[in-house]
C-alpha cells in the first residue's frame, strides 16, 4: 500500500514540475532601417570585393556571378518588408525578415572568408 502512495506522490510531483518546459516562442524584433542599410551595404561590399578579384582570378568568376544575385534578392525582400509591394500579413513579414537576415549573414560570413592575399580589402 505504501508503495502505491509513494508512486502517486512521484507522479504528481513530476506532473506539476515546470522547470523543464521550453520557453515560449517570441517573434524576432522588427528589422529597423539601420539594420536593413547595414545589410545592404554588407552585401554590396562583398560582391564588389569578390567581383574585383574575379577580374584577375578566373576561379572566382562563377562565384561572382552567383553573388551578384544576393543584393538583388535582399533588395526585393526589403521592399516587401517595408510594404512597397503591398500589405503583407504578419507571418509573411516575419518570414521575409528571416530570409533577409539569412542573406545578410551569408554576405558577412562569405566576405570574411575571402582570402586577403587573393582578394585584398579596399
Amino acid at each position: 500500500m505504501r508503495c502505491w502512495w509513494f508512486v502517486a506522490l512521484l507522479v504528481a510531483g513530476a506532473c506539476s514540475k515546470r522547470d523543464g518546459e521550453p520557453v515560449p516562442w517570441t517573434a524576432p524584433p522588427v528589422m529597423e532601417q539601420s539594420e536593413q542599410d547595414r545589410g545592404a551595404m554588407a552585401c554590396a561590399t562583398y560582391v564588389e570585393r569578390l567581383c574585383t578579384c574575379a577580374a584577375t582570378h578566373d576561379s572566382l568568376t562563377e562565384l561572382c556571378s552567383l553573388a551578384r544575385q544576393q543584393p538583388e534578392a535582399l533588395a526585393q525582400l526589403l521592399s516587401m518588408i517595408n510594404g512597397e509591394q503591398g500589405k503583407l500579413g504578419q507571418r509573411e513579414v516575419r518570414e521575409a525578415q528571416h530570409t533577409a537576415r539569412r542573406i545578410i549573414k551569408d554576405c558577412f560570413e562569405k566576405e570574411a572568408t575571402l582570402d586577403p592575399s587573393v582578394c585584398p580589402r579596399p
